[in-house]
C-alpha cells in the first residue's frame, strides 16, 4: 500500500479557530452496515457504530482542546476502493459545536501528537490554532486534554487508525510550534 494512502477511508473534520477554517483528517475503516448505513470499525469490533455517532463522540473530546471562540462545523466521510483510488464522498454530518477552552487561540500554532499503531505504524494527530502554547515538547503520560485525547484515541471505542490500518496503541510525543504554512497563507509576521 502506498505510504500516504488513506485507504480504505477517512473522516474530514472542519473547524474554525482564530478566524480561520481548518480541516483535520482522521484515517478510518468505513463499511456499509445493516440497512445501508455507513459504520466505522472500532478498535474493539464489538463497539462498531454508525459513523455519525462515532464522530460525535470524538468531537466531544476534541472540543475540550479547541478555544471557546472556535467551533466545529461539519464532518465528511470519504471512502477509497483501493490504496491508489480517488477518494469518493460518502456522507456528511453537519455540526455546530463550540470549543470549551477559555483561552485566546494560539495564532498560527500547530500541535502534533504522534501515536504508535498495533501493527507498528504511526499516526500523527494534528490540531491548528488551538489551546497549546507554541514551542513545547512533551512525552507521555500526558495530563489534561492530551491525556483525555490519548485515552480516547487508544481506547476500545476509537475509530481512528494509523495509515497502515493498525489501531492506535500509545502516544509517543507531543510537539507544538508555529506553523510556517499558516503564516504564509495568512501573510502574517508571527
Amino acid at each position: 500500500m502506498p505510504i500516504n494512502s488513506l485507504y480504505p477511508g477517512f473522516v474530514k473534520l472542519f473547524y474554525n479557530s482564530n478566524g480561520h477554517q481548518h480541516t483535520q483528517t482522521l484515517p478510518v475503516k468505513p463499511f456499509v452496515g445493516v440497512g445501508g448505513a455507513w459504520f466505522l470499525e472500532a478498535k474493539n469490533i464489538v463497539n462498531n457504530d454508525v459513523w455519525q455517532d462515532m464522530v460525535t463522540a470524538y468531537v466531544d473530546v476534541f472540543k475540550t482542546w479547541l478555544p471557546n471562540t472556535g467551533s466545529i462545523t461539519r464532518a465528511e466521510l470519504w471512502t477509497m476502493a483501493s490504496p491508489t483510488a480517488t477518494p469518493v464522498f460518502a456522507d456528511a454530518l453537519p455540526l455546530s459545536v463550540a470549543g470549551t477552552v477559555a483561552i485566546t487561540p494560539v495564532a498560527l500554532g500547530q500541535t502534533s501528537v504522534t501515536y504508535r499503531s498495533a501493527t507498528g505504524g504511526l499516526y500523527r494527530w494534528i490540531g491548528l490554532e488551538g489551546s497549546d502554547a507554541a514551542n513545547a515538547e512533551a512525552y507521555p503520560p500526558f495530563g489534561g486534554i492530551h491525556g483525555a485525547l490519548a485515552t480516547y484515541l487508544t481506547g476500545a471505542t476509537s475509530f481512528v487508525v494509523a495509515r497502515d490500518g493498525g489501531t492506535l496503541t500509545a502516544p509517543i510525543r507531543l510537539l507544538s510550534k508555529t506553523n510556517d504554512k499558516l503564516r504564509e497563507k495568512y501573510l502574517l509576521d508571527a
